[in-house]
């Protein structure tokens, strides 16, 4: 999945997250990150932070927590 779907899913989980869940997704979304020629620097942050959310939750054990969202994710952009 690209930047754009990575976004699109960023966008339709964020309102499941936690206040925990939400620090981390912002700590990689407001990161600093180099420019991308082929999309947009939103695209990319939204991306970023799914990124850091999802590595938040493998790095914390809570792997279960991460495929409740994740199938959330399959479920709603694969349709």
């Amino acid at each position: 999945m690209g930047a754009k779907g990575q976004a699109k899913a960023m966008h339709l989980i964020e309102p499941m997250l936690t206040d925990e869940e939400l620090r981390y997704a912002h700590l990689g979304r407001n990161a600093h990150l180099t420019a991308h020629k082929k999309s947009a620097p939103a695209l990319h942050t939204a991306a970023s932070g799914l990124e850091a959310l999802f590595g938040y939750l493998y790095a914390e054990g809570k792997q279960d927590r991460a495929g409740e969202l994740f199938a959330v994710i399959v479920d709603n952009l694969t349709e």
